[in-house]
């Protein structure tokens, strides 16, 4: 149980790691608030060594702040990022906040963490193991299941558009080149109008090239995705948008349509994430003190991760939230208009 995160503080002398057990999924509200705040929260989490690297498997959230640099790279959280134009919104407002400073998403996860601090990607690899992949590029039963945007380009120069449906691009993606075997046979689309069919932006997408053997891939949020592409596309260019699905767009111009996006509703949202929310308190804690109890009760051997019951939440008074939300919005509708 936990929502494991890597923190890393940067300086001129090198970098300090920190391990924090539950703060993963809150991470897009613990680091909104600026470097003030920032800064002594990641500093308040257990400080490890290089042992205390998660790999990309267990790390479900992560940030560098590189002080000299001023340069802030992050991924996590379950709310405010959650989706990209949600997620976009939600950077577009930290930026206001962190002012001066180059904000980034780390579209890959704590493998992104790593490069910036110039540690070999060995050290956080997980070897993934085989999984099942898509058989086939058939649309989801209902339309408005549609979450993922297939294109390719076969030898004839027609570009086969698929509508597609899963909880992950990596099912299609790990099928590897198979893909354009699938699209000789499968029925495909002369336009998506996804605008008709669903209100959910689409997660992700992929375009194949197949006469250029070129793959370019984008995801909502998959950060162990370009590692799958390495083992599946051997031989073939592939490149990752991260969530730039506009570059996927550029390349099938007039034919996906995709729904309307209101920024209103975007920011009526993460005012009610950032200075609305409830504080972390110490229930998860309490629930696995008495989870622990029953099982020992029931007769079973019960060890405690030694950081399941630490937790160094972010402890920020609602009026201070308001007054930076507010700048960052203000800031932000300047910016704009």
């Amino acid at each position: 149980m936990g929502q494991r995160a890597n923190l890393l503080i940067v300086d001129e002398t090198g970098y300090q790691l920190y391990y924090c057990h539950l703060c993963a999924n809150s991470l897009d509200f613990d680091l909104f608030w600026g470097p003030e705040y920032a800064i002594p929260f990641v500093q308040k989490q257990h400080e490890v060594d290089a042992d205390g690297w998660l790999n990309n498997q267990w790390a479900e959230g992560g940030v560098v702040i590189d002080m000299t640099r001023q340069v802030l790279i992050l991924f996590g959280g379950e709310d405010a990022t959650f989706g990209i134009p949600m997620r976009r919104m939600y950077l577009a407002l930290l930026q206001q906040v962190w002012t001066g400073w180059q904000v980034k998403w780390a579209h890959n996860g704590v493998l992104d963490l790593v490069d910036y601090v110039q540690v070999p990607r060995e050290k956080v690899r997980w070897a993934r193991e085989n999984d099942i992949y898509a058989t086939s590029l058939m649309p989801p039963q209902e339309l408005d299941l549609t979450n993922f945007i297939g294109s390719i380009i076969l030898e004839d120069g027609i570009t086969r558009l698929f509508p597609l449906g899963s909880f992950s691009l990596e099912i299609f993606i790990g099928a590897g080149p198979n893909l354009v075997e699938f699209a000789r046979s499968a029925a495909s689309y002369d336009d998506l109008p996804l605008d008709k069919w669903t209100k959910e932006f689409p997660e992700g997408g992929f375009h194949i090239d197949l006469p250029q053997r070129q793959m370019l891939y984008w995801a909502a949020d998959e950060p162990m995705i370009t590692l799958l592409v390495e083992q599946a596309w051997q031989g073939w260019e592939t490149v990752w948008l991260g969530d730039a699905y506009e570059a996927h767009l550029e390349r099938i111009p007039g034919r996906v349509a995709l729904p309307t996006v209101d920024i209103e509703v975007l920011l009526a949202r993460l005012e009610k994430i950032l200075v609305h929310r409830p504080l972390r308190s110490d229930d998860q804690r309490v629930r696995l003190v008495d989870k622990a109890a029953q099982m020992k009760d029931e007769g079973y051997e019960v060890r405690n991760n030694e950081f399941a019951l630490r937790d160094d939440p972010l402890q920020l008074d609602s009026a201070t939230r308001r007054r930076i939300f507010d700048q960052a919005v203000t800031g932000w509708r300047q910016a704009r208009y």
